[in-house]
């Protein structure tokens, strides 16, 4: 029932226009046949809907699950193919598509986002620093830290 992406995209410019910053949230991230196509076309509608400098920030996230929602998930959406792949529990307990799948997908989306901009901010959820370094070449050192870079991001300008 969400209304579409590019309904979306347009709804957040008549925001910027207005004199609001915004934030966009690629999560979760679904890995599916022709995933690339798909996100690839909605970070085009960015490209021409949105100024980059009128963006707070990126946050980048794959699909992730208590394992136990995986049967609910299943029941409401009985034809989905969603929880098909291969999904390995992280240490904190949801199941995540393996490591290098992950790993491979933000850094393909992050090449996107920084043709687009080199300097919008992007960040990943609930992602380890070993992640971080790989896909996007840095980590915060804390959660405070991130937490800062946020916080610089949200003034008004």
């Amino acid at each position: 029932g969400a209304a579409p992406v590019h309904e979306r995209i347009v709804a957040a410019r008549r925001l910027i226009d207005r004199g609001y910053r915004v934030g966009f949230h690629f999560d979760p991230l679904l890995y599916y046949p022709g995933w690339e196509k798909g996100y690839r076309e909605v970070i085009g509608l960015l490209g021409q809907h949105i100024p980059p400098q009128a963006i707070a920030w990126i946050s980048i996230g794959s699909l992730r699950y208590m394992p136990h929602l995986k049967k609910v998930g299943q029941r409401r959406f009985s034809g989905t193919k969603i929880f098909s792949g291969e999904f390995i529990p992280g240490i904190d307990g949801k199941m995540r598509y393996l490591q290098d799948l992950r790993i491979e997908m933000y850094t393909q989306i992050v090449r996107w986002l920084r043709d687009y901009s080199q300097d919008v901010f992007i960040y990943f959820c609930m992602e380890s620093e070993h992640v971080w370094q790989r896909a996007l070449g840095f980590a915060p050192s804390s959660n405070s830290e991130l937490k800062k870079l946020l916080e610089e991001r949200t003034e008004v300008v």
